[in-house]
Formats: C-alpha cells, sequence, structure tokens
C-alpha cells in the first residue's frame, strides 16, 4: 500500500533533487521501466560505485532510448526502487523485507549490504541460506500463500512473472526475457540469477523449486542451469504415473 501502481513516474518520487538531462523522456520513466530493465537510461558500474551518491547518479544519466523499448541490464535500477521502497515506507529494503516477507517464512539469518545512505544495495550485495532462497522459490510455486496465508499476491505473482521484454545477448543458449527482475525462459521456467551463479528456479510444470549456489565465472553461467534442463527436470516423474 505504500505505492499504488508501477505506472508511477519514478522522478515523482524525488520532488527535492534536480537532476541532469531533465527532459520529457526521463519524466515518463515509470516504476515497471525500472522492474523490467527497460528505463532507456545510460549506465556504467564502475562509474556508479565511484560516486559519492548511487540514486543521483543513475537518475543523472543521460537518455539513449525512449523507455520501455529495449532491455539493457542495470543494477542502478534496483538501486533507485531500493530508494523508493526507503522513501515511501520508512524502512530500507532489508528492513522491509525482513517485517513483511522473511517473518513470515521463518527466515531470520539474512545479511544486506548498505550504501552510504542507508539503501539496502538494489542489485546486489544479499546472502541468505540454500534452504531460505527455496522457500522465496516456494512461495511464488504457490502463487504466494504460505501455510494458508496469501503472503504476496497472486495477482502480484502474475504480474511479476510475465515477459516484458526480450534479452537480446543472454549468457544462456536459450530465449530470455525479463518480468520484474526475475529472468523469464521460453519453455515457462522462470528464476532469480545472482552474481557468480546464484539460482533460484521455479519451474511450475513439474512443481518445482531448485537452489544453485555457486562460485562460476560468466562464461559458465550456463552450465548450473544445464544441470537442472538435462539431469534435474528428466529425473522428476509425475505422482500420476
Amino acid at each position: 500500500g505504500y505505492i499504488n501502481s508501477v505506472d508511477n513516474p519514478v522522478l515523482d518520487y524525488f520532488p527535492e533533487r534536480n537532476f541532469d538531462n531533465d527532459d520529457a523522456q526521463k519524466r515518463s520513466i515509470t516504476l515497471e521501466h525500472l522492474l523490467t530493465m527497460s528505463a532507456g537510461l545510460e549506465w556504467d558500474f564502475d562509474e556508479m560505485i565511484s560516486s559519492p551518491d548511487w540514486v543521483q547518479y543513475v537518475l543523472n544519466q543521460p537518455m539513449y532510448i525512449e523507455p520501455g523499448k529495449e532491455f539493457f541490464y542495470s543494477s542502478g535500477n534496483a538501486h533507485v526502487l531500493s530508494a523508493i521502497i526507503q522513501k515511501t515506507s520508512g524502512l530500507n529494503a532489508h528492513d522491509f523485507a525482513q517485517h513483511y516477507l522473511f517473518d513470515y517464512l521463518g527466515i531470520d539469518d539474512v545479511s544486506w549490504q548498505k550504501d552510504i545512505f542507508g539503501i539496502s544495495k538494489g542489485g546486489w550485495g544479499m546472502k541468505m541460506k540454500p534452504r531460505d532462497m527455496a522457500k522465496f522459490g516456494y512461495l511464488y510455486l504457490n502463487q504466494g500463500m504460505w501455510n494458508g496465508q496469501q503472503i504476496i499476491p497472486a495477482a502480484w505473482i502474475e504480474s511479476t512473472t510475465h515477459k516484458y521484454v526480450q534479452v537480446p545477448e543472454p549468457l544462456e543458449p536459450w530465449d530470455l526475457y525479463l518480468g520484474y527482475l526475475w529472468w523469464l525462459h521460453e519453455d515457462g521456467l522462470y528464476a532469480a540469477h545472482g552474481m557468480k551463479g546464484q539460482f533460484i528456479y521455479v519451474i511450475p510444470e513439474f512443481d518445482l523449486v531448485v537452489v544453485i549456489t555457486s562460485n562460476i565465472p560468466d562464461a559458465e553461467f550456463s552450465q548450473p542451469q544445464l544441470l537442472i534442463r538435462d539431469f534435474i527436470i528428466p529425473a522428476v516423474k509425475s505422482t500420476a504415473n
């Protein structure tokens, strides 16, 4: 209830700030554009982390394309979302998640790095146990229901796992799309992807959640996913048989 629509313009959440390259396209960026990595803003990781104010850096960047037209991976988009959660709720994303999500799932051992302003890092920096990662996947597999209680609205689950933007050059050898920060595969799988090969795979067709943690280079990013596709999924047998 702190945010009433993903169609809200992003700059409206920062009326006290002035941003470089302010124009009509930038003012048309919505929360959904940030969630789908299609804001159209230029971005560089090293430049962002070396800047004193990450939110200011991200929203200072020039537009390279109209919002919603093209996928461009940016941890800066996710960090601005984290800042907006904090501005609207009064809680940083870690505390917000602990209160409204993790406590319900019995997750109590999470660390989450912050920037110098106390904003939870939107694009990286969270650590949790594999079993707790699986709980989050299981919550999505069951349309937001946990122990008979609707923790996340089912309509939001559906919205977040819709194919919005195609990823033009994925690290994996298959068609890939982005939902609301979920990576969606053409064959109905969807996943959370983390740095160095951390995965939460949700496979509704087989009522299956698979969690993998690893430490691999980008060149091998598809290997854990091939393990799922080539071995784990074929090994699953229907209870109807």
